[in-house]
């Protein structure tokens, strides 16, 4: 039996309507039309699973049925190239096990001190502002930490000098790939201004990992880090190393998805923090409680239950990566109906995590849902803002300590506040951010 859909245009089917406001349309269309429903883009076909079974029938059970090889597959590989996010098969597999002990529970847990050490230098930075009563854009400064974070723990390098630069070439590219895997036409290679920026920002990018792999050969160190890793590994069959092209592409996947996705998470947290003071009060509380005004480790973090609390339902509410796709390479049925061969699934955290069968309240900001002595099954796929199943977010455990460990540091000493009769909205693209940044008013506490 084929799904139920909206109708959308003869031509173009719901094209138009999810250029202007794509949440809008997965949302409504669940509510309208249940489990499973298709979406049709002109020609193609993308049924949207919403349903926890479903969603782990396609991540877990039956997960080798579907592939990566959706509408924004080859934008996607523009950026990315042939790195993990985008690879496939086997040598996705080699690449994610040479990339794995990367992520390791001690290495997350070694990283922790330069996570902290990162946010006091934010915070002297902070202090130090010449106009302390203009906004802050938080989700640039995020951005500019999690940059150090991961460039330090992950790469071993000071990208200090120049995050300024490479946070103006992601959001270039970010928000190019976004509108080519909206607009095809975008993606035609002709002489536009678009094009040009574009490349540009790619070329930058390209250009700042080079960099890294090539200091790395200058100094002939090899500190236990990600990238000493990948330029370690060789080819089980010709012994070979990854040429420059491949490491490339490995080192921006997880340097990109990790300052990204880390950052967005923190920007939507401290958004919620300003619009809930009463919960800032309550962490803050606890901060003061367990740690008693000393720098938070990564040892603390389980002491501290409504710090992971808050950030669970930031990432239920927001969650960075608001949709996952995946080509149906063979004819399937869930929820009694048939998806073809050739069709695509669109999966998507931000709808699931709102359907009101499955959370109580679920626009409400409501940290307490997630406390130990609450029901909230977090293995049934009602809630998955890091994906699942082999393919689960490599970093998801890393992005969550550096996560916590900024908020453990920074809320004791700011109280952030919404800029009056300034709208925050959620922009979708590659990730949810807030569209055109998080202009927050930073309350700084005495030393």
């Amino acid at each position: 039996m084929s799904a139920p859909g909206p109708s959308g245009d003869f031509l173009l089917g719901i094209w138009r309507h999810w250029r202007h406001d794509p949440l809008e349309v997965l949302t409504d269309s669940q509510r309208r039309y249940g489990d499973v429903v298709r979406l049709r883009f002109g020609p193609k076909s993308v049924y949207l699973l919403t349903k926890p079974e479903h969603i782990r029938r396609i991540l877990v059970d039956r997960y080798r049925l579907y592939g990566k090889k959706t509408i924004g597959w080859n934008r996607m590989r523009v950026l990315f190239g042939n790195g993990l996010l985008t690879n496939e098969g086997d040598s996705w597999l080699r690449q994610r096990r040479i990339a794995q002990p990367a992520f390791h529970s001690q290495r997350i847990a070694a990283s922790g001190s330069k996570a902290t050490l990162a946010a006091e230098a934010l915070l002297g930075d902070w202090r130090r502002r010449p106009a302390p009563e203009e906004p802050v854009d938080m989700a640039a400064e995020m951005m500019r930490l999690t940059m150090r974070v991961v460039g330090e723990t992950l790469l071993s390098s000071d990208v200090t000098r120049t995050a300024d630069a490479i946070g103006i070439a992601v959001n270039e590219v970010l928000y190019q790939t976004q509108a080519r895997i909206g607009n095809p036409w975008l993606a035609l290679p002709l002489p536009t201004q678009a094009n040009r920026r574009y490349t540009a920002a790619l070329h930058d990018l390209d250009q700042v990992v080079l960099g890294f792999i090539a200091e790395r050969r200058r100094s002939g160190e090899t500190p236990a880090d990600l990238l000493s890793m990948l330029m370690g590994a060789r080819d089980e069959d010709t012994g070979a190393a990854m040429s420059d092209r491949q490491l490339v592409d490995e080192v921006k996947t997880i340097f990109l998805a990790g300052i990204e996705t880390t950052s967005t998470a923190l920007s939507w947290t401290w958004y919620l923090l300003a619009r809930n003071p009463q919960t800032h009060t309550r962490l803050t509380n606890e901060l003061a409680a367990q740690l008693g005004g000393q720098p938070a480790r990564f040892e603390d973090l389980s002491r501290l239950p409504l710090l992971s609390s808050i950030l669970q339902e930031s990432l239920r509410l927001y969650p960075p990566i608001w949709i996952i796709g995946r080509s149906v390479d063979e004819a399937d049925e869930v929820g009694g109906h048939v998806l073809p061969k050739g069709s695509m699934v669109m999966l998507s955290p931000y709808v699931t995590h709102r359907r009101a069968d499955l959370w109580r309240e679920p626009e409400r900001f409501d940290p307490d849902r997630f406390a130990e002595d609450r029901s909230v099954d977090l293995d049934n796929f009602s809630y998955f803002p890091f994906g699942g199943g082999p393919r689960l977010c490599i970093g998801n455990a890393f992005a969550l300590m550096l996560a916590r460990l900024t908020l453990a540091t920074l809320a004791p000493h700011i109280r952030p506040e919404l800029v009056a009769g300034r709208a925050v909205t959620p922009d979708p693209t590659i990730t949810l951010r807030p569209k055109g940044g998080l202009p927050l008013l930073l309350r700084l506490t005495p030393h």
